[in-house]
């Protein structure tokens, strides 16, 4: 699993990209007269003033498995829903004419975000005005971005930052209230998957000790762990390194179980499974193959593409609004943009990330809104690609591509998340 460092952000603007290298914006140390990190916490309220005597901070995070039961604890309302509260998220409109142009580069923005017990993070997600992300040792971190997308300035601390698993997150997701049946409130739930073999749904509304509220869990989907987990219409599909795929649902008791099982899904290490529709989906892994399945076939008939990459294949994506397109990558230096129609070879081929001398492969890309161009990272090098899906041009220091509603980048390593307001990395 590849790293990810979240710093930065950046917005896409119709400039040119040049070959500068990037100012470095955060000092080492945090001088003695500098104002405090954002936090936006209740459990800030009643610490002692300054000045007063410290007292000592746990040495641990809190750690799931050992909680006591929720209902032997007091769950207060959560920073998070408490910075919700106080925020007034920018109206969300259609698309017009007017706001399709030329893209040619990005600019880098003010502010950032930061959880210093994050240390790397492996998948992003987020809503108009919530960013979840999750990585090593289990940990994950919930991050308000109103004041980043106004523009502020300075680095804005998390929310929620806490252990939900034993090893390692490889999906969050941020659920909205009617996403799964359990949770009701205004408040997006969050939904996690580990390497360590379980799924679990939190209350993000509900706190204890740094602690969200657990809704559900399970841990016997797969017999290895998960690397992959998406939910749509309230069916979880996760994509396991035991090679299967299993497609769960939600009970209203609050357990998560399973609908369908595919155990030999792939040759290997299922990496990646994402939905297309409610019943469509598709997935990839170490086996090169690409394939495409609807659940609703009892036959278990599938579209599969053979040697879809040099090597291992391991993110798919489809395209926002064309059910015959998606994108893959892999452990080669190359995206291809795949019409599932004529599937014998791609209908792109998308290379060039620079420095192309020291890119052995591409990280998971992320179509803009639209569709228009794919985004995309790659190990050892600072920058980010934009490939136009309507031509396969993919010189990114130099290529025109038009986007639309392309506005805010989290700049970071592996990972792109994208939406109405914004692409993310």
């Amino acid at each position: 699993m590849q790293s990810l460092g979240l710093h930065k952000l950046a917005q896409v603007s119709s400039v040119t990209v040049t070959n500068k290298q990037p100012k470095q914006r955060r000092p080492a140390a945090k001088p003695k007269d500098a104002a405090p990190q954002r936090s936006y916490s209740l459990r800030n309220r009643g610490k002692p003033a300054a000045g007063a005597p410290h007292q000592a901070e746990p040495s641990q995070e809190p750690d799931p498995t050992v909680q006591p039961p929720a209902a032997a604890r007091h769950f207060d309302d959560s920073s998070v829903i408490s910075y919700m509260c106080q925020q007034v998220p920018e109206p969300s409109r259609q698309a017009s004419a007017a706001d399709h142009k030329t893209t040619t580069g990005f600019s880098e923005m003010a502010g950032w975000l930061t959880d210093s017990k994050l240390a790397r993070a492996y998948s992003m997600d987020a809503s108009d005005m919530l960013l979840a992300a999750g990585g090593k040792n289990g940990h994950a971190s919930v991050f308000g971005i109103q004041q980043a997308l106004a523009g502020e300035e300075g680095g804005t601390g998390p929310l929620l930052s806490a252990k939900l698993h034993k090893s390692w997150i490889a999906d969050v997701q941020l659920l909205p209230a009617d996403g799964l049946s359990l949770h009701a409130a205004a408040l997006p739930t969050l939904l996690t998957a580990s390497n360590d073999g379980s799924v679990r749904l939190w209350d993000l509304s509900k706190g204890c000790e740094g602690m969200p509220l657990e809704l559900a869990q399970t841990d016997d989907l797969h017999t290895g762990g998960i690397w992959s987990m998406q939910c749509r219409a309230g069916k979880i599909a996760t994509a396991s390194k035991d090679c299967s795929l299993v497609v769960s649902g939600l009970c209203p008791e609050g357990t998560i179980v399973a609908l369908s099982v595919h155990p030999q899904q792939h040759a290997g290490a299922v990496k990646c499974t994402r939905w297309s529709s409610d019943h469509v989906l598709a997935t990839c892994g170490n086996d090169m193959c690409i394939k495409v399945m609807d659940t609703r076939n009892s036959n278990g008939s599938q579209q599969t593409i053979e040697a879809a990459h040099d090597g291992c294949v391991n993110c798919v994506r489809w395209h926002p609004s064309s059910e015959h397109l998606l994108v893959s990558s892999g452990t080669d230096p190359c995206l291809h943009l795949w019409d599932l129609r004529h599937s014998q070879q791609p209908l792109f081929t998308f290379q060039g990330h620079t420095p192309m001398s020291r890119c052995a492969q591409m990280y998971q890309a992320e179509f803009v809104p639209h569709g228009s161009a794919v985004a995309c990272s790659g190990p050892k090098s600072m920058q980010l690609s934009l490939y136009c899906t309507s031509s396969g041009r993919s010189d990114s220091s130099s290529s025109t591509l038009y986007c639309s509603q392309l506005r805010l980048l989290l700049l970071a390593s592996t990972c792109l998340w994208c939406s109405e307001t914004g692409l993310m990395c």
